[in-house]
């Protein structure tokens, strides 16, 4: 996916009629798990990808498709579309000095 070598991962929930299928490499971004579980969304997007256990360091979803169980129905889709290397400057990610934390 987007020229990344990919696992893929499908975690199901019969409780919620959900299933959601992650093609995920394990490169170099470390980053990925520890901003979602910062953001602590509550989609099932963000709220399977942290059930699955022994996640190998580095790993990001490519692509993922969340759909009913029996595949009918494609309820959303992530998909990593473009990849670019390159160097940030750091005042581009500092946290603003206004920031208040929100929490449902």
């Amino acid at each position: 996916v987007s020229g990344k070598m990919c696992t893929e991962y499908t975690v199901k929930n019969t409780e919620e009629n959900t299933q959601i299928v992650y093609w995920i490499t394990t490169e170099k971004y470390d980053f990925f798990v520890q901003l979602v579980k910062l953001w602590n969304r509550k989609d099932k997007q963000s709220i399977y990808f942290n059930q699955i256990k022994d996640m190998p360091k580095g790993s990001m979803p490519m692509l993922s498709v969340e759909t009913t169980l029996d595949a009918k129905a494609q309820v959303s889709k992530l998909e990593v579309i473009k990849i670019e290397k390159k160097t940030i400057e750091a005042n581009n990610v500092a946290v603003p000095s206004d920031f208040k934390k929100f929490e449902q």
